[in-house]
C-alpha cells in the first residue's frame, strides 16, 4: 500500500532489493512511475514533436552572444528551430512542429534537411559544420501528471511534467521541484508523515506557475499572434512578460498579463478561424 523501495537489476546480476522510506522519481521523460501508475496526461493542444541533432564548427555571434540559445522560423511559419551552442564547438540544433506536420512523410534526417533549407537564417549558419551525431526524434513531449506523489513517493522534474522547450524553463522547473520535493520529505521525516498529502504539499503551487508558462507557449503558437504587438498595445505587461519568460511565476500577481492576453488571444483565434488559415 505504499513504496518501501526499489528493486534493481543489472544485466546478468541477481536482482537486489534497495530499501526507503522514500523512493524520488527522477527518470525525466521516461517517467517511470508515472507510466506504471498511469497518471501522465499529455497537453493536446500542444501535440508536438521534434528532430534534433549536433553540429560540430557552426557558426557563432561574436562576443557575449556567442553562447546565446536563438530560435529561428522556417519561412512557413510551421516549425522553428532552436539553435543552443555547447562546449567544445559543439551546437545543438533541432526543429519542432506540429507532430502530424513533422512526421508525415521521409527519415528524420529527410525532414530535418526539408526544414532547414525553409530557414535560411538556420542553413547560414551550419554551412560548412558536420553532424556529429545521429538525428533524434521525440514525439508528443508536453504533458503533466495528474498527482505528484503518493505514499512513500514524489515525481520531481520531467518525470512530474515537461512543457514546450521554447521558452528553455525546464531546467528552472526542474529544480525548483527538487527543491520543494526535498524540503516536504525532510519535514515529512521530522514529523513522521510520507503521505502523498505531505510529499507532493508543493504540487499545487508548481503546476499554477507552470500553466502561466504553458498559456505563454500557446500564445507563441497561435497563428497570426505577435508578442510585440500585443506589448506595443499593452505596453505596462511588459516587465511582468519578461519576469514570466525568466522564471518568476510563483507569486500572486504572476498571471496579471493573462487579464488581457486572454482576450486578445481569442481575437485573433476568431480572426483565423474565418479567414479560413
Amino acid at each position: 500500500d505504499r513504496a518501501v523501495g526499489v528493486r534493481v537489476q543489472r544485466k546478468g546480476e541477481p536482482a537486489q532489493v534497495v530499501k526507503a522510506q522514500v523512493v524520488v522519481d527522477a527518470t525525466g521523460q521516461q517517467s517511470l512511475l508515472a507510466h506504471r501508475l498511469k497518471l501522465r496526461e499529455e497537453l493536446p493542444r500542444l501535440r508536438k514533436a521534434s528532430i534534433w541533432t549536433y553540429y560540430r564548427g557552426a557558426y557563432r555571434d561574436p562576443g557575449i552572444d556567442a553562447g546565446a540559445t536563438v530560435i529561428l522560423h522556417t519561412q512557413n511559419r510551421k516549425a522553428w528551430f532552436w539553435y543552443i551552442p555547447l562546449p567544445e564547438d559543439i551546437t545543438s540544433v533541432g526543429v519542432v512542429g506540429d507532430a502530424d506536420y513533422l512526421l508525415r512523410g521521409g527519415s528524420p534526417e529527410e525532414v530535418f534537411h526539408q526544414q532547414r533549407k525553409m530557414c535560411p537564417a538556420l542553413d547560414r549558419r551550419v554551412a560548412g559544420a558536420e553532424v556529429v551525431a545521429p538525428y533524434r526524434v521525440i514525439r508528443d513531449f508536453s504533458y503533466l501528471c495528474r498527482r505528484a506523489a503518493g505514499p512513500g513517493w514524489v515525481l520531481v522534474g520531467d518525470a512530474f511534467g515537461f512543457l514546450d522547450p521554447i521558452y528553455s524553463s525546464g531546467v528552472f522547473l526542474a529544480l525548483i521541484s527538487g527543491q520543494w520535493a526535498a524540503e516536504a520529505i525532510v519535514d515529512g521525516l521530522r514529523r513522521g508523515d510520507l503521505s502523498g498529502e505531505q510529499l507532493g504539499r508543493w504540487a499545487p503551487k508548481l503546476r499554477q506557475g507552470m500553466q502561466w508558462i504553458h498559456k505563454l507557449i500557446y500564445a507563441f503558437y497561435t497563428p497570426g499572434f505577435s508578442f510585440g504587438q500585443f506589448i506595443r498595445a499593452y505596453p505596462q505587461h511588459r516587465n511582468n512578460l519578461t519576469d514570466l519568460l525568466v522564471g518568476k511565476v510563483f507569486h500572486e500577481q504572476a498571471g496579471r498579463i493573462f487579464d488581457d492576453l486572454d482576450p486578445w488571444l481569442a481575437r485573433v483565434d476568431s480572426l483565423v478561424s474565418s479567414s479560413g488559415h
